[in-house]
């Protein structure tokens, strides 16, 4: 079935059961029972497309979230894509890991070495070290670079930079590409934020992206290819095994899809739905909750009065939340906080509670805290500046903050990036 044909067919779905909620309530379901369980990438890849690999030397650029729920007869099963890979006799030559590490047991910003995987005894490449980017001696012995990770839909997390630069060295060395698509679980309509300006490119930042972007991975490269943001992408030999049944409107509790964390700390789909604003309180002295059971949906510091920082989100309107005073104390975790701020401190903050995920803006919600939370600890609240321009991607927003924008007057300055973003983005769509 072609895109458009399934696109037509999803659009009729939606608007028969509107017409049947409209007319008989009690015919009710919830949204994610309207459709069949989404199909990652990496299982369409298997039931229709392992003759790509047939005969040739793989490389695979994974980590522990890459799991391959189950192909169309049952055999594989809840695997990591490199075992699926071995069980289906495929030649795998050589393991690519990111942020976290293949097994995803290192800390965040922690670097990795090369190693050796214990169970396979493949040689691991690890690109979050010494090493961003594959090199000559790493594609020395394979044919194809297989891309399988999870993305959270903000431009801060790491792997589409990792992407970016594995797809500069499968352009630059002559190896086929392949992308095994996985659904932005925060859904795909949705953009926030503004466009990363050129002076502030990163490792969190490496392509002109808005915050909270609304595209797969598997879009993303098609728009980095089209847009031609890495060196000699027109040489790139790039295929991509998109999902089936998946489209824009559904967030990752839709897909019936188990959750697992793509990286330590986000622990859940409504992690990384809060992640997409609240990651930029890591460019402040505000704790983001690491150390705790919620990261990133606890926000906190032993000097702030969360009475009167509640007392002024009150009089603030930020839809499909409730916020609520809470204290807490980060604690060192040798997987998920190695160095927490303000570790076994007593912290004052709000929790994060999402009541409806499709109202839920994570990037405007976050703007108001940090301007609620600078009225009444103004002479304690401080900034990095230039971390938190770089997760910012622009030096606009701590302008906003310290001159005291409203909520209205902030949106208004990123809207306008976000709807030339949206514009430039249709011809990459893949859903």
């Amino acid at each position: 079935m072609n895109i458009q044909m399934s696109f037509v067919i999803r659009h009729w779905s939606l608007v028969v059961y509107s017409l049947l909620f409209a007319l008989c309530p009690s015919l009710y379901a919830p949204y994610s029972m309207l459709f069949a369980q989404t199909k990652i990438g990496a299982q369409v890849f298997f039931e229709q497309h392992l003759t790509l690999v047939a005969g040739k030397r793989v490389g695979v650029l994974c980590n522990s979230s890459s799991i391959v729920f189950s192909d169309a007869a049952g055999i594989i099963e809840n695997k990591n894509l490199v075992d699926a890979l071995l069980e289906k006799k495929v030649n795998v030559t050589a393991i690519f890991s990111p942020e976290h590490g293949f097994r995803s047991n290192v800390s965040a910003g922690e670097k990795i070495e090369n190693q050796i995987d214990s169970a396979s005894r493949i040689p691991i490449f690890s690109l979050y070290g010494k090493t961003l980017k594959p090199t000559s001696e790493m594609l020395h012995d394979i044919d194809i670079l297989l891309f399988d990770l999870q993305d959270v839909g903000s431009r801060y997390f790491t792997y589409a930079s990792t992407m970016g630069l594995a797809m500069e060295a499968a352009s630059e060395y002559g190896k086929i590409f392949i992308i095994l698509d996985r659904p932005n679980p925060i859904g795909g309509n949705a953009v926030e934020g503004f466009i990363r300006e050129d002076s502030l490119q990163s490792f969190v930042g490496k392509f002109p992206l808005p915050n909270r972007h609304g595209l797969t991975l598997g879009e993303l490269a098609t728009m980095i290819v089209g847009e031609k943001w890495i060196p000699n992408s027109e040489q790139l030999n790039l295929k991509i095994i998109p999902c089936e049944n998946w489209n824009r409107e559904v967030f990752w509790n839709d897909t019936q899809l188990a959750w697992i964390p793509p990286s330590p700390n986000i622990l859940s789909p409504t992690t990384a739905l809060v992640y997409a604003g609240s990651c930029l309180f890591e460019g402040t002295n505000i704790s983001e909750g690491r150390g705790t059971e919620f990261p990133f949906q606890m926000l906190g510091a032993p000097f702030v009065d969360n009475q009167l920082w509640m007392e002024e989100i009150e009089q603030r309107e930020m839809e499909g939340v409730e916020i609520s005073p809470i204290s807490f104390i980060p604690r060192v975790d040798s997987l998920r906080a190695i160095s927490p701020k303000y570790a076994d401190k007593l912290c004052n903050g709000i929790f994060l509670h999402i009541t409806d995920i499709k109202k839920f803006k994570p990037f405007e919600t976050a703007y108001s805290l940090l301007v609620t939370l600078h009225v009444v600890a103004k002479d304690s609240l401080q900034f990095n500046g230039k971390q938190f321009d770089r997760l910012a991607g622009t030096t606009k927003f701590r302008y906003a903050i310290e001159s005291g924008k409203s909520a209205e007057e902030f949106s208004l300055m990123w809207k306008e990036e976000a709807e030339k973003f949206l514009k430039k983005r249709k011809r990459y769509l893949l859903y």
